[in-house]
């Protein structure tokens, strides 16, 4: 299939309507990226969404891959919601860092889920409406806080959350916005803990929510740090949560990386800018194969330039988003 350069990859834009900028990336373009954005295979042989350091599919690879398929589901790519799904213990609720970790017990490592991950599985929770997956979830959540005092049926738990019990550096526990956020999601599926403390600390927590993400949009500088923010902007906005300070968050993270697509979206919806923004960043034919498809460029600093080693999902996403308007 021969494309044209990337300047002809722009249809013509009549207006100011979100429907025209919708269809401003070709669907040829949007299935080359899909057909040769990289998938690690899980034990059942499922497919999903994952980076490409090098030969097989690395422990490196799936790491974040529930974060990353959380994004693409909530832009509307189907393989993104299938692998948030998968990546949940049909059983226990426990959720995993990717399909293949959930079918390997984490492949035997610590880590298994996080802060970060859980916007991702929350991403997939608000925009599929899985009530059932999410009570599901919030039990597993609600057994495993640490046991303070005794032991077994005799234990009287902590109210803190916990999004896995093998982390180190106590990476898992769940701080103010992150409990703000799940309370959140809780409140807009129907569900809510088992434990009616911890329900009381969830919806006190959610109080001063959006508050800490104003205030983590203009004290976080790093690109990682930057893109939970966005992500947890995007989650809030899909649960029909509108704010001025969601839009001043907006602003500030587009006024420290303006050339980051995503960022930019986020504070203007799906302008010119954003469509020429994601076309200059993502490879195409005539640029070539990015030697190492392992980076999520919207995570990282773009004031250097398109990254050399997209993952191609990045481009995914943000096709998607653009079509979606919203």
């Amino acid at each position: 299939m021969r494309f044209a350069p990337a300047i002809l990859l722009l249809l013509c834009i009549v207006g100011n309507s979100h429907v025209a900028y919708a269809q401003s990336i070709q669907p040829e373009l949007l299935e080359w990226w899909k057909a040769n954005a990289p998938t690690c295979s899980a034990p059942d042989g499922f497919l999903f969404v994952a980076k490409n350091s090098g030969a097989g599919c690395g422990d490196e690879d799936d790491r974040k891959s529930t974060l990353y398929a959380g994004l693409l589901c909530a832009a509307g790519e189907p393989i993104g919601c299938e692998t948030v799904k998968r990546a949940q213990d049909p059983l226990s609720g426990r959720w995993f860092r990717s399909p293949r970790r959930a079918q390997s017990n984490n492949l035997g490592q610590q880590d298994s889920f996080g802060p970060d991950m859980a916007i991702g599985n929350q991403l997939y929770l608000a925009t599929q409406s899985q009530a059932a997956s999410m009570n599901l979830w919030l039990s597993w959540l609600d057994a495993h806080r640490t046991c303070w005092i005794g032991s077994g049926d005799n234990c009287v738990r902590s109210l803190l959350i916990r999004f896995c019990t093998d982390d180190t550096q106590n990476r898992c526990t769940a701080m103010a916005l992150d409990l703000g956020i799940l309370a959140s999601t809780s409140n807009k599926l129907g569900q809510s803990s088992p434990s009616e403390d911890v329900n009381h600390l969830l919806n006190q927590a959610k109080l001063n929510m959006l508050d800490l993400i104003w205030s983590d949009s203009q004290f976080k500088n790093d690109g990682v740090s930057q893109h939970l923010v966005g992500a947890e902007i995007l989650l809030l906005r899909r649960l029909g949560i509108t704010d001025q300070r969601l839009v001043g968050a907006a602003h500030a993270l587009a006024g420290k990386q303006p050339n980051n697509p995503f960022f930019l979206y986020l504070s203007e919806g799906p302008t010119q800018k954003v469509v020429n923004l994601t076309l200059s960043f993502c490879p195409t034919p005539a640029t070539g194969m990015p030697h190492q498809r392992n980076q999520w460029a919207w995570e990282g600093d773009v004031s250097q330039g398109p990254s050399s080693n997209s993952m191609l999902w990045d481009c995914v996403f943000m096709a998607r988003l653009i079509a979606s308007g919203k």
